[in-house]
């Protein structure tokens, strides 16, 4: 199997995941705030989260164990570093049709914010906004649980 861009793109809309970990930033130490973009693919065979790891030349496969469904182990592919982030997303530009482009088009936004605002509570504030936005649109904490 050949990965190639339009593959990866039909595979990230219907396995990927766009997420943003944030902190509340305090007034009394607001560089010590973390915020983070991931991007992660979920999957049972390694062989292929292995392929889609080498076209996207980064190195952030893990393995868990499903505790869920018993022993069965999975994979993941994680990608938060800065300059992968940007790489993911001059690679897929605007490309993402299904729903889940509203969520990856929220992300974008959280990464230029991240990356134009020098005020740390400002940035994180409005990040905290970008988050609570994608919360509400994959209906995470009303009792179930989508990735969009």
């Amino acid at each position: 199997m050949t990965i190639n861009l339009d593959w990866l793109l039909g595979f990230v809309e219907g396995e990927g995941c766009f997420s943003i970990y944030a902190e509340k930033p305090t007034t009394k130490r607001p560089e010590l705030s973390r915020t983070y973009l991931h991007f992660i693919l979920n999957q049972d065979e390694e062989s292929l989260l292995l392929k889609i790891q080498e076209y996207l030349a980064v190195h952030n496969i893990v393995s868990h164990v499903n505790k869920m469904w018993g022993s069965d182990k999975s994979y993941s592919l994680r990608i938060s570093k800065k300059d992968s982030v940007g790489n993911l997303i001059l690679l897929f530009g605007d490309k993402l049709i299904s729903r889940k482009a509203i969520v990856y088009n929220l992300w974008k936004q959280a990464y230029d914010i991240l990356n134009t605002i020098d005020n740390e509570i400002e940035k994180n504030n409005k990040v905290l906004e970008i988050k609570e936005k994608i919360r509400l649109i994959q209906g995470v904490g009303r009792g179930r649980k989508r990735s969009y």
